[in-house]
């Protein structure tokens, strides 16, 4: 394995997979030695002619002339879609990122820990405080604070995977005497934390294992400085700066090889720049079906390693 990790993003909204499509995607992805897979998260897609104002405010795509998510844009179930995976596949499963303050606390402690059995401890939990409010408002959760209870929520997980029996009582949740299947023996899951903002990046220094970053941050002086403001709130807090890995996205705009090699180039860049993983996303390469996935895929593994 090289010293960045290299994954991809599973498409999940850009195709409809049946259970042989997902198998092709995975033997690809599985056999041409990629490290990780990531599996992005939205449960509600929003209909902009029926939303309420500012629904979509938040979204950080804004920034790279990005649309945001709609109703179109169904999005897999993680949980379950990792589990499948984790039958099929060696690699690192990671959620990139999952919108933590919609999900109630105990039941993703206890999905999170099934599908990290499964996986044989590699599983890799990226969580958010999300940007669509629409979404929130279906889920019946507040949105307002959703930061604060991420933070809450990220120590409860903790919590739930390593103690048999927990007493918990926070601003969001009050837990007497429970336990989900938690143990000192095992190993805590990473916490990841997508970042677009300085208060989010001060909490992967306080909180997280790492940070998935915003698209639109590339490997220059603006990563830079997020290193050293994760790292300066890290120690502050007592943890370890250097523990903390940073994730960036490589968008790979077109099949041809020309386009891989460009991707690979950005690889090469963030290597430079000190990320300890990116991801590959495909999403904007123009592919017509499944077959046009498998076969950049495969070209993709050949050529950037």
């Amino acid at each position: 394995m090289s010293d960045i990790a290299i994954g991809i993003r599973f498409p999940g909204n850009e195709f409809k997979f049946d259970r042989e499509g997902l198998d092709i995607w995975l033997d690809a992805v599985n056999s041409t030695g990629f490290d990780h897979i990531v599996v992005t998260d939205h449960i509600f897609g929003v209909d902009p002619s029926a939303a309420s104002p500012g629904w979509a405010d938040a979204f950080p795509g804004y920034k790279l002339g990005y649309q945001p998510y709609t109703y179109r844009d169904v999005f897999p179930e993680p949980m379950v879609l990792l589990s499948y995976m984790a039958a099929r596949c060696d690699l690192e499963l990671a959620t990139g990122i999952l919108v933590l303050p919609q999900r109630e606390t105990a039941l993703l402690a206890k999905q999170a820990a099934e599908v990290n059995r499964l996986a044989r401890g590699n599983l890799r939990l990226g969580v958010g405080a999300g940007w669509n409010r629409g979404e929130f408002d279906a889920l019946g959760a507040e949105f307002k604070n959703r930061g604060r209870r991420l933070d809450e929520q990220i120590n409860l997980l903790r919590l739930l995977w390593t103690e048999e029996v927990v007493t918990f009582s926070g601003d969001f949740h009050t837990i007497s005497g429970c336990g989900v299947g938690g143990s000192p023996s095992q190993p805590l899951i990473p916490i990841w934390v997508g970042a677009t903002t300085d208060r989010a990046l001060e909490r992967v220094g306080r909180l997280a294992d790492g940070c998935f970053l915003s698209a639109s941050v590339q490997p220059d002086d603006e990563f830079q400085r997020i290193v050293s403001l994760v790292r300066n709130v890290a120690e502050t807090a007592g943890r370890d700066p250097s523990a903390i890995g940073f994730e960036a996205r490589v968008l790979v705009g077109g099949s041809s090889d020309n386009d891989i090699i460009e991707a690979g180039k950005a690889v090469e860049s963030w290597r430079g720049a000190g990320a300890s993983h990116v991801w590959l996303e495909t999403r904007y390469a123009e592919l017509r079906n499944i077959d046009d996935l498998d076969a950049l895929i495969r070209r993709a593994g050949e050529l950037l390693r």
